[in-house]
């Protein structure tokens, strides 16, 4: 990967680290509550036979289970080096690889080169991304059908529990931070581009979303 900032180096170096614990938890435990809200919301906008991006796909296996469960094929992007190398690990072990193809880098520099799809997924990666406007109109441009995203809610709790984890990053001198972006305003950019919101579920902490078009 070639990175353009300290904050893609330093992501690509935290989330590397994670990715085999981070796998290994998701195969042998199966969708967090968020993605199992997530998942109702994709189902209800249907996506049997789509073509699925997952920005920010991490070990993949939020799309290996789209996969199972009628979507054709998907596309992977990540900033981390050992989460596409899980993510491909994976599907060569579900059976699932020639199904999946993966691009390890900065979705802002790579999305000329990924295909538009009917199914756009940002599981828990708009808090990654300093400049989620940027981040979201790149993602909306390769997306025919259905966005869904997950994202922190706008709870005092939150916004403190992310202030706190960004100072701790730091101080440790990573590169990477976590950020609070409003789902409000979220809202808005994706309903300008035409989308209008289907479905939503929460936890404590995240908020899941699904639009169509």
């Amino acid at each position: 990967m070639s990175c353009c900032c300290p904050h893609d180096a330093g992501a690509d170096r935290l989330f590397s680290r994670l990715a085999r614990r981070s796998g290994r938890r998701l195969e042998r435990r199966g969708l967090e509550r968020s993605q199992r809200g997530l998942m109702r919301g994709l189902e209800e906008a249907g996506f049997r036979g789509a073509r699925v991006l997952e920005i920010g796909c991490g070990t993949g296996h939020f799309h290996r289970e789209m996969l199972r469960r009628g979507a054709a094929q998907a596309e992977g992007v990540d900033l981390a080096a050992g989460m596409i190398r899980e993510a491909r690990a994976h599907a060569r072990t579900a059976g699932l690889a020639g199904r999946c193809r993966y691009h390890q880098g900065d979705f802002l520099e790579l999305a000329d080169r990924v295909s538009p799809a009917e199914v756009c997924v940002l599981d828990k990666v708009v808090c990654c991304y300093p400049d989620a406007h940027a981040l979201l109109q790149a993602a909306l441009g390769r997306t025919t059908r259905v966005l869904a995203l997950t994202l922190p809610r706008d709870r005092f709790a939150v916004r403190a529990a992310i202030a706190v984890a960004g100072a701790g990053m730091r101080l440790a001198g990573s590169g990477f931070r976590p950020w609070f972006h409003s789902p409000a305003r979220v809202r808005a950019w994706i309903e300008a581009a035409g989308f209008r919101r289907l479905f939503e579920a929460s936890t404590t902490f995240w908020l899941s979303e699904v639009y169509v078009r």
